[in-house]
């Protein structure tokens, strides 16, 4: 039996019980072959139609309805009109930023109620000199916001992603430059604050802004070392540059008090520090409030530091601080940003 015989017997096998089945008029243009061609491409796109609406269901359960569950369960930033997170997973970046208006990301601070892009240079070869901020923050938590309604004071600026922005008077942390606040969601803000020797710095600070995308992908903090979590501290964030990076701690999940333990790419102690017996085999020196153990590997120094100094005490000592820069480890290769490690507290 060839394959027309075979969706034959299957396309009228439901008129077997129905009596016999006159033949074609005489005369008649009727084909069974083609009927059954016709009803095996009308079978094609049953079985297509169906086997789509399978897939559709699959992509909605599998990608994107653990990507919603995961926005709820780490703080991922969307736009797409549902209500921004009151605070973020510290461990994750969740504001992609691109190059824009001859600014560029050079650094990235992660925290519970802000993220932070900082700015440089796109070309620094080229003579320019400019530098920013990029600072997103979680529902509510803007210094000074007062309730869902608020909005900083400042002349209207042309929409970011069609959401209100406005030019803010002065830049909140002093200094020179423009700074720009809009709507990421409809319940939160962001800033760029930017300065330089540009001469249009208004529509440079636009263009940046216009840079940053708040519905990604967000991506796990990778750091090139690890650590084992010290006892009775949370994490408060991280800091990543081109050097190195290094992760916040504190005594609780609100701000305040710090201890920052990281690895970076020639550090050198601080001028108060003084030599302290090595740690881990390598020479460190040490403050009041800050340890340095230096010629950890391929050039890194690990560095340890309570913020504010006169907190060191909430942290268990200088000696506890020792310790911390001690359970530092670098991996294999900490020069190689590849291999990098997420989830570095262990």
């Amino acid at each position: 039996m060839d394959e027309t015989e075979r969706d034959a017997a299957e396309l009228l096998a439901p008129l077997r019980d129905a009596g016999p089945i006159p033949g074609p008029a005489p005369g008649s243009s009727v084909s069974i072959e083609r009927a059954v061609r016709a009803g095996r491409r009308r079978k094609q796109v049953w079985t297509a139609a169906g086997s789509a609406a399978v897939v559709l269901v699959v992509v909605l359960t599998v990608g994107v309805l653990p990507g919603l569950l995961r926005g709820i369960d780490t703080g991922r930033i969307d736009t797409a009109g549902r209500p921004a997170p009151d605070a973020f997973n510290p461990m994750w970046q969740v504001v992609q930023v691109g190059s824009a208006g001859g600014y560029a990301p050079v650094g990235y601070e992660t925290g519970r109620y802000r993220q932070v892009v900082e700015l440089g240079d796109e070309k620094p070869d080229e003579g320019a000199t400019g530098s920013g901020t990029i600072t997103v923050y979680a529902q509510g938590r803007v210094p000074g916001q007062l309730g869902p309604d608020w909005e900083p004071l400042g002349d209207r600026a042309p929409d970011v992603y069609g959401r209100p922005a406005f030019w803010l008077p002065a830049p909140r942390s002093g200094g020179d430059g423009v700074e720009l606040a809009w709507r990421w969601s409809a319940d939160a803000w962001a800033f760029v604050h930017i300065s330089g020797t540009f001469p249009d710095l208004r529509d440079r600070a636009h263009r940046v802004a216009q840079s940053v995308t708040t519905d990604g992908e967000e991506q796990p903090v990778r750091l090139p070392f690890t650590l084992p979590r010290p006892d009775g501290l949370t994490v408060l964030g991280t800091r990543t540059g081109a050097d190195g990076g290094s992760v916040l701690f504190g005594t609780s999940v609100e701000e305040g008090a710090t201890l920052e333990v990281g690895a970076r790419l020639g550090a050198e102690p601080g001028p108060g520090e003084q030599p302290i017996a090595d740690i881990g085999g390598h020479p460190a020196t040490a403050d009041g409030s800050r340890v340095t153990v230096r010629e950890v590997g391929a050039g890194f120094s690990v560095v340890a530091e309570v913020e504010p100094a006169d907190a060191v005490a909430q942290f268990g000592g200088i000696e506890r601080v020792a310790a911390v820069a001690g359970s530092v480890q670098l991996v294999d290769a900490p020069g190689d940003r590849a291999g990098w490690v997420p989830d570095p507290v262990r």
